[in-house]
């Protein structure tokens, strides 16, 4: 189901029977514009308690965040992250960035679980192992 999109730079999905969202990266604009749609989407996961994945979706996008993103992730978006259910993080990279031997490792990075995937198929049976039947 489409939550909402910020045109050119995100479309943001939930996936209810995958227990999981997923933040389609278009492109990148500017900083104050993607740091909004971060925190939209985690008030969004902290009002639906049954999400526990994000999948990060960067198969449709050339170039990287800003240099002091990392640094607002990491003060900022993750202890928003740390008061929602979500505990697992997906990155679906582009083609030419996937390690097939680094595909589906499970990595622990602070309170979270971060993996990478090469596909939406992949990410989607990743997180449906994670969850009880």
């Amino acid at each position: 189901m489409l939550v909402f999109t910020v045109p050119g730079q995100i479309v943001f999905h939930h996936h209810a029977d995958w227990h999981a969202v997923r933040c389609e990266w278009l492109g990148y604009g500017p900083s104050r514009t993607q740091r909004a749609a971060l925190l939209r989407a985690a008030a969004y996961c902290r009002a639906h308690p049954a999400i526990t994945g994000w999948i990060i979706d960067l198969r449709h996008t050339e170039g990287a965040m800003l240099r002091h993103d990392p640094a607002w992730l990491a003060r900022v978006f993750n202890p928003a992250m740390a008061r929602t259910g979500v505990r697992d993080f997906i990155n679906i990279l582009p083609p030419r960035l996937v390690l097939p031997d680094e595909v589906g490792r499970w990595e622990q990075a602070g309170g979270f679980r971060m993996a990478d995937a090469g596909s939406l198929e992949q990410a989607h049976a990743m997180l449906t192992a994670l969850v009880p039947a």
